[in-house]
C-alpha cells in the first residue's frame, strides 16, 4: 500500500480540477495546469487514488463515482463519505477496531505511530501520522489531544 502525504484540502483541490477535465485528464497534462512537476502532485494522487476517489488506468486520472459524489455533496455528507472510505483501508480499520477496543477509546501518539509504521512499512510514520490524523478530524473519525500526545477515538 501507498503511503499518502496529502492533506484532505490537496485531494479535493485535485478532485475539482479533474472535474474541470470533464472528470478525465491525464496526469502530465494536470500538473502542467497547476504549473508544478508530476512528482509534486503524486501525493495527492495516491491519496484519491487511496481513498478511491479515482482511478489511475494509464497515467490518466479519472474521477470514481464516489469521487464524483463526494465533489457534488455538502461539507457534512463529505465527511461521511471520507469517514468511510477512511475505514475501507484495512490498516485504518484495523488502527480504528484496536481503539474501539482500548478501555477509554484512546492511545497514545507514540503507540498510533508506531502502529503506522509496521502497519504502512512507512519510513516516515511522523508525517503519516500528520497525514492521516488530518484526514481523520476532517472526517470526524479522531482528535488529537496535543497536551497530553493521545488520539481519540470520535465515533
Amino acid at each position: 500500500m501507498a503511503n499518502p502525504h496529502a492533506g484532505v484540502s490537496e485531494i479535493i483541490g485535485l478532485l475539482e480540477a479533474v472535474n474541470d477535465f470533464s472528470g478525465s485528464v491525464d496526469a502530465s497534462v494536470l500538473a502542467d495546469d497547476f504549473d508544478l512537476e508530476l512528482d509534486e502532485i503524486l501525493p495527492a494522487i495516491e491519496g484519491a487514488e487511496m481513498l478511491g476517489f479515482v482511478s489511475t488506468p494509464e497515467g490518466d486520472l479519472k474521477l470514481t463515482e464516489k469521487g464524483r459524489t463526494f465533489l457534488k455533496s455538502d461539507i457534512q455528507v463529505r465527511k461521511d463519505i471520507l469517514r468511510d472510505q477512511m475505514l475501507r483501508i484495512d490498516s485504518v480499520s484495523k488502527l480504528i477496531k484496536t481503539l474501539r477496543q482500548s478501555e477509554d477509546l484512546k492511545m497514545s501518539k507514540e503507540e498510533f505511530t508506531r502502529y503506522l509504521s509496521m502497519a504502512m512499512k512507512s519510513l516516515h510514520p511522523e508525517e503519516l501520522f500528520l497525514v492521516l490524523l488530518n484526514w481523520a478530524r476532517y472526517a470526524e473519525l479522531l482528535r488529537y489531544d496535543s497536551d497530553t500526545d493521545e488520539v481519540y477515538l470520535v465515533m
